[in-house]
């Protein structure tokens, strides 16, 4: 299998001082539809510190994902609102399973998701408690997201916003397998604008994000025409992030698999989307 090799841009640790910034990262996604930053620099010590300590948590524990038959992906799901006027953030709310483990529902269209077996459906993943999903430096880095979707004149100023947040790992664990993202393909969201932040990259081979044009969502990519890719990047440091214009791209991750120092293969990842809610009068319920 082609892991990116040559054809991959890897991300320096080193970023221009304008994507150091929320207004840098802004002016690069509405020029160009994605931009590659730092969110650590977006953070203060204590934000940092603390946001640290939850995702080792959160990350240690997550389930299989159950529509994933490899057993390689796992995952937690959790949705809030978001007022970007007021900047408040509530949780969603919970639904629990026969056990009482809270759980919250994830559906894509199939206008956007590639795969038949999932478009149109609804997944229903297990979520994080009340207590986790109130977690305030979570919030902080909601918030920020926001932010700069307002300031890339993506997101509106004064809006309501539903808002997923995915914590997902991708683990292999033996030679030859190969751990996969779902869709295993280029698609788009269909929430306007994602975030995804790399929160561990271990002992990994692949795991590397392919950007391109809208068009090629449904492909692979070795199936790409001339002039439809527009980039290969890789996430190597925690923190690292990227944040892609679902309008305006398309977008793919690679499988992971095992590297050569022998322990086992993980790629943590939270992503954050959002989607605005339209405002209806009584006449157009």
């Amino acid at each position: 299998m082609d892991m990116g090799g040559s054809r991959m841009k890897i991300l320096s640790s080193s970023y221009s001082k304008r994507l150091l910034t929320m207004a840098g990262i802004a002016d690069e996604l509405e020029a160009q539809g994605f931009a590659e930053f730092d969110f650590s620099a977006l953070m203060n010590r204590k934000t940092k510190r603390s946001f640290d300590a939850f995702q080792r948590r959160i990350c240690s524990s997550l389930p299989v994902d159950d529509y994933d038959v490899t057993g390689t992906r796992f995952r937690r799901f959790a949705r809030y609102l978001h007022f970007t006027g007021t900047g408040e953030l509530v949780r969603w709310a919970l639904k629990r399973d026969e056990n009482g483990s809270p759980i919250t529902g994830y559906s894509q269209s199939g206008q956007y998701h590639p795969d038949p077996e999932i478009a149109d459906v609804e997944r229903i993943f297990p979520s994080l408690s009340e207590r986790e999903g109130n977690n305030s430096a979570v919030h902080q880095i909601i918030q920020m997201c926001a932010e700069i979707g307002v300031m890339a004149n993506i997101l509106h100023p004064d809006g309501l916003l539903m808002v997923g947040t995915h914590w997902v790992r991708l683990s292999a664990s033996e030679p030859g397998v190969l751990a996969a993202a779902s869709p295993n393909k280029l698609h788009r969201d269909g929430e306007v604008i994602t975030f995804g932040i790399l929160l561990k990259r271990q002992n990994c081979v692949g795991g590397g994000n392919l950007i391109a044009v809208p068009e090629a969502a449904g492909k692979r990519p070795d199936q790409l025409k001339p002039g439809e890719k527009i980039r290969w990047l890789q996430l190597s440091q925690p923190f690292e992030a990227w944040v892609i214009d679902d309008r305006k791209i398309s977008h793919h991750v690679e499988e992971i698999a095992l590297g050569p120092d022998g322990t086992t293969a993980e790629r943590d990842i939270l992503l954050i989307d959002f989607l605005p809610q339209a405002s209806k009068l009584s006449d157009d319920l």
